[in-house]
């Protein structure tokens, strides 16, 4: 009897933990034709900070009224996140900053194109990108190659 109760509480005590971790839906990628990265991008966002809420990339598109044309995440983020939202630009260092404090968030890679940044270090950003509806690398290398770097015109997150 106390092996099949410790097992059922040990057993409980892992659901508990998982419920708890916080984690992203699935990948999704934006739609054919559609501009719509920065709705794909700030339900990432929402949906990793706030799992339980039933909502879609398309009602939120709607409570917002922002189109196929374009738009930004933080028009989304006001409904949903009382705490309101910040936007900056910067450099890795401070991406990585924001990333260890906040979770993740919505920066820009090429013109007009939101991806949202989930973990970084000294070697480049690990990010979900909605044109493709894969996670990829954005090595630091690459940007040398290329001459550039990676400094962010854009990241925007939400306060939690």
């Amino acid at each position: 009897m106390t092996r099949r109760w410790l097992c059922s509480v040990l057993f409980l005590l892992c659901v508990s933990v998982t419920k708890a971790r916080k984690s992203f839906p699935l990948q999704q990628k934006q739609w054919t034709n559609c501009n719509n990265c920065y709705a794909v991008v700030a339900f990432d966002i929402l949906k990793y900070h706030q799992p339980r809420l039933n909502v879609s990339v398309k009602e939120i598109m709607q409570q917002t009224q922002q189109t196929c044309n374009g738009g930004v995440p933080t028009l989304i983020w006001k409904h949903y996140f009382p705490g309101g939202f910040r936007k900056t630009s910067g450099s890795l260092l401070a991406l990585k900053r924001i990333l260890r404090n906040h979770g993740p968030c919505a920066v820009n890679y090429g013109k007009g194109h939101l991806v949202t940044a989930v973990r970084a270090n000294e070697n480049g950003v690990l990010v979900r990108d909605p044109s493709t509806g894969k996670e990829r690398i954005l090595s630091v290398s690459q940007a040398l190659s290329r001459k550039e770097s990676l400094y962010f015109n854009y990241i925007a997150y939400p306060l939690v």
